[in-house]
């Protein structure tokens, strides 16, 4: 008996049902002054990356792309994004954020 791939809305794609790693962030990361985790998706995650941000929304609240976040903000964002060339992203504020995505998606 082979096991059993994991079905993220009937993809099957290796890509699409990886799931995004979870990285720590410091000062040296975009967004670590204001966020300690990121989720980082591959270019491939597209879709799965949209359904996630979805799941941010509406279980953290409304966000901000992160290069609109600023220090003059005096909202406290429980989590943002960003995509670029370079990066997608999910920026979760704190371990609480993460454990509520863990409980979810893992």
């Amino acid at each position: 008996m082979g096991m059993k791939k994991k079905v993220y809305n009937g993809w099957t794609n290796s890509y699409h049902t990886k799931l995004p790693n979870i990285t720590a962030l410091d000062r040296r990361y975009t967004g670590g002054n204001y966020f300690k985790y990121s989720l980082e998706f591959l270019y491939q995650q597209g879709p799965l990356f949209c359904e996630i941000r979805e799941w941010c929304w509406a279980t953290y609240g409304p966000s901000r792309e992160l290069k609109f976040i600023d220090a003059y903000d005096n909202k406290e964002y429980k989590w943002a994004w960003i995509t670029d060339n370079h990066r997608t992203r999910i920026y979760l504020r704190d371990i609480e954020e993460v454990n509520w995505y863990k409980l979810r998606w893992i």
